[in-house]
């Protein structure tokens, strides 16, 4: 499996529907899948989701979200879409009510399983939580808090990106090296000013390559 941090984007207006034009995603291949990290800030009060999302026209699955229940409060989420064609895709996100500050961080993979093993979530700062693993599986995970250079402090992922945008809002991503054997990883963002955040984890594995039966069958030559 082939998991590579491409490139982070934002928005600042505020809406309920984000369009991210000509955004980068990679060489082509038949098994590329896109893999997004979302953060945004909530638009007033009330609860937060999001309804439907595209890339490149393709929709994407919604792996795990959350959204703070504080007021103008932090939102994160992962999702993911095959896109097999095209070097740049327009990447939609349409939320249930009004939302600003937005990031996506696109992650490009091949070879990768399109369900993951494992997510996880939070809104409470410097938590660890155990996300488990197999055999060649990357865990990943984004952040954000409603404050200005907020700096994030990741362990056990390596941090892709951390910056502040219009002022008031951090966002921030990492990724985990290729993991060996299975398990858990415990997984901490610490943010040096941690306001009304959110945390969202995914942990994503191999395409499966037929069982261990099958492939012995392969090898005796049964079946071909």
């Amino acid at each position: 499996m082939v998991f590579t941090y491409n490139h982070v984007t934002t928005s600042t207006g505020a809406t309920t529907s984000f369009t991210f034009s000509g955004e980068a995603i990679g060489a082509e291949a038949s098994d590329r899948i896109i893999v997004i990290g979302i953060t945004a800030r909530k638009n007033g009060t009330g609860a937060r989701s999001l309804s439907s999302a595209t890339i490149g026209g393709i929709t994407a699955t919604k792996h795990v979200e959350l959204q703070n229940s504080g007021d103008n409060s932090g939102y994160t989420a992962w999702i993911s879409a095959a896109v097999p064609s095209g070097t740049t895709a327009t990447i939609i996100l349409n939320f249930s009510a009004s939302m600003f500050r937005c990031s996506i961080g696109v992650y490009v993979t091949t070879g990768m399983n399109a369900t993951p093993t494992d997510t996880d979530s939070t809104v409470t700062d410097n938590s660890a939580l155990n996300l488990s693993y197999v055999d060649g599986g990357v865990v990943v995970g984004v952040a954000t808090s409603i404050a200005n250079a907020a700096a994030a402090a990741w362990t056990n992922l390596t941090e892709k990106y951390d910056a502040s945008m219009s002022g008031d809002t951090t966002y921030s991503g990492a990724q985990s090296a290729a993991q060996s054997g299975s398990g858990t990883l415990a997984c901490t963002c610490d943010f040096t000013t941690a306001t009304t955040p959110s945390f969202a984890y995914a942990s994503f594995e191999p395409a499966a390559v037929g069982s261990a039966v099958q492939q012995s069958l392969m090898l005796m030559g049964v079946g071909n």
